[in-house]
């Protein structure tokens, strides 16, 4: 299967065919799914359907998903139901949307419901949400509450979250109150809803508690982290709002690191807030290098955040250095293309500031007419396997009107496995009106040499 994807990476379309259906040969259900989207582009809609019927009967929930979405594109809507009824019962959880979708556009919304109802019963949360979406939906409003009530009574702790967003949209705020919580206490996402219902009801207190709670549990809600803090500082508790952020990064939130550190320079503490982050520095938080670069850089201690963000190196420092690199490039090119240059190094490509970096640095040198320059280090890029810089350099050169050469760089983005390349190269000649060679590339890739294949069957 890698060497398929590393093919269709490439625009290797054929060869990536191929090497599919040597997967699917060897039993790998998803290979049958991905062959089919290669013959659906190069238009063997036969082939394509074929395949991927073959693979929703081996099982799996994206199989079923992606037939029943073949066979509604056919026109073929009683089979699409049942394909997307049993990708849900596999565990799509996209597939309820879809169930949902036909039978209202078929007038089918009773045997929906029925449907969901029979699955919410047997435990599935997803499916006790659709059939009250669905009844909502159908001006039953009323039935959906009374159903919900009636799990809810009945233990189901999944009918706690959408009764609560039943009544609360009734004006029944209390009840909503109490089975957001109940939700919540049940292991469902009913904190951070109990707390705004509070909030909006006046009672800060009870909101502020419920929002730590939210936050606590769920180290990725960040928005509730933020309005616990707001909602301290707002009632004059700037301190509290601190020490409880101090105390949530010290439990590993970074975010918290963020907001703590902001907090007290928002209160005139910036200092404070540096001496923190270099004590959680110190202690092996590491994260909050680039938090405390940032406040440097922000006080006009510049040399003082490039040296922090070398001795330990982060996504965050590679932030600062970028944002060092902005402000230096007008008044000192070529220290700003150091900057950018280190930067793009630290990002591993989970960020944008990476990308960004280069595309500042390669632009830099591409105005100051250095483009053997910036193509020599983007080739050191490459091989060390950041092929990145590939599609900025194509770009930079389109900017300046330089058509032939970005034609050569998109060829080599796509070569090196930039999976945007095929495609860019192809609106690239579409762009100036070489439409049949840009939608041949679209259907039928590129062969071996790099050239537009040929229309090609499997």
């Amino acid at each position: 299967m890698a060497l398929a994807y590393a093919a269709a990476n490439r625009g290797r379309k054929r060869h990536a065919a191929e090497l599919y259906r040597r997967a699917a040969d060897m039993g790998y259900t998803d290979a049958l799914v991905k062959l089919a989207g290669v013959l659906d582009d190069a238009g063997d809609r036969a082939g394509s359907e074929r395949m991927v019927l073959a693979a929703a009967e081996r099982g799996g929930g994206n199989a079923l998903y992606t037939a029943a979405g073949i066979l509604r594109r056919a026109g073929r809507e009683d089979e699409a139901l049942a394909y997307y009824r049993r990708a849900a019962e596999a565990g799509e959880i996209d597939a309820y949307n879809r169930v949902a979708g036909i039978v209202e556009s078929t007038g089918q919304v009773g045997e929906g419901v029925a449907w969901c109802k029979e699955r919410a019963e047997a435990g599935d949360a997803h499916a006790l949400r659709s059939a009250s979406n669905l009844l909502v939906r159908a001006d039953r409003s009323r039935e959906a509450l009374s159903w919900l009530e009636s799990r809810a009574t009945a233990g189901d702790a999944h009918a706690f979250t959408p009764l609560a967003y039943l009544l609360e949209k009734t004006g029944r705020f209390d009840e909503a109150i109490m089975c957001y919580q109940r939700g919540a206490e049940s292991g469902d996402w009913g904190a951070a809803s109990a707390a705004g219902l509070l909030q909006e009801t006046g009672r800060v207190d009870g909101a502020i508690a419920w929002y730590q709670r939210a936050a606590e549990e769920d180290t990725d809600d960040h928005r509730s982290l933020c309005r616990a803090a707001d909602l301290l500082e707002k009632s004059g508790r700037t301190e509290e709002a601190i020490a409880w952020l101090q105390a949530r990064a010290e439990a590993g939130d970074v975010v918290a690191l963020v907001e703590a550190a902001q907090r007290l320079v928002h209160a005139g503490q910036a200092e404070e807030a540096i001496t923190r982050l270099q004590r959680r520095i110190s202690e092996g938080e590491i994260r909050a290098a680039g938090i405390a670069a940032e406040l440097l850089r922000r006080n006009g201690r510049t040399d003082e955040a490039i040296a922090l963000g070398e001795r330990y190196p982060s996504i965050q420092t590679a932030y600062v250095l970028w944002r060092a690199a902005s402000l230096l490039q007008d008044a000192d090119p070529e220290e700003a293309v150091q900057l950018y240059r280190r930067a793009s190094a630290l990002d591993d490509g989970s960020c944008g500031y990476g990308s960004a970096a280069m595309e500042g640095a390669v632009g830099l040198l591409v105005a100051a007419g250095h483009v053997e320059k910036a193509a020599g280090w983007l080739n050191e890029r490459t091989q060390k396997g950041d092929v990145r810089g590939l599609g900025v350099m194509a770009k930079l050169l389109e900017k300046k009107g330089r058509t032939v050469e970005v034609a050569i760089w998109w060829q080599r983005a796509a070569d090196a496995g930039d999976m945007g390349g095929t495609a860019s190269l192809a609106a690239l000649w579409k762009g100036i009106g070489d439409i049949e060679r840009a939608e041949r590339l679209n259907r039928f890739g590129l062969d071996a040499d790099g050239s537009v294949a040929d229309p090609w069957i499997l």
